[in-house]
């Protein structure tokens, strides 16, 4: 079977990016099958040749919390469309939790851009190459907000 859907990135035009997928039995936290991969300039992705059953499936990206879809039934030879994902941006540190850690990342790297000697990635949140209000109000909106498990 495949499964095709959309990875919506909070506040990002260009909806590109590397992101982990997890297929995982109904329940646990143990992937049955992991996958990485980049979605489309529209966030679009397809899984294709998958066991028929039913997953839960969650998907991360870095500096964004995981997100989960539950009860996932995947059939032979046919489609299940339309399995997206809200990522929440906030997580610097990529531990799945928004808290003052990631709020370190940012002041440090606040009002930098792409190239300076302050310029860290990990707090770049809409993805614009430059560090500004616009990442801080993307953390301050998440904070204290933890990624599905």
């Amino acid at each position: 079977g495949e499964i095709l859907g959309t990875v919506n990135l909070q506040s990002r035009a260009y909806k590109a990016d590397l992101v982990n997928f997890e297929l995982r039995r109904p329940g646990e936290t143990t992937p049955v099958k992991t996958f990485q991969m980049y979605t489309g300039s529209d966030g679009k992705y397809i899984f294709q040749h998958l066991d028929p059953g039913t997953y839960d499936i969650t998907a991360k990206s870095a500096n964004s919390l995981r997100a989960k879809v539950s009860d996932v039934v995947v059939t032979a030879g046919l489609e299940t469309p339309d399995i997206n994902f809200a990522l929440l941006g906030g997580d610097a540190d990529n531990n799945n939790i928004v808290n003052a850690f990631d709020n370190s990342i940012l002041n440090g790297a606040f009002g930098s851009s792409e190239g300076s000697p302050s310029w860290d990635a990990r707090a770049d949140f809409d993805n614009n190459k430059v560090i500004n209000a616009f990442d801080n109000s993307i953390l301050n909106g998440n904070f204290a907000k933890t990624g599905a498990q």
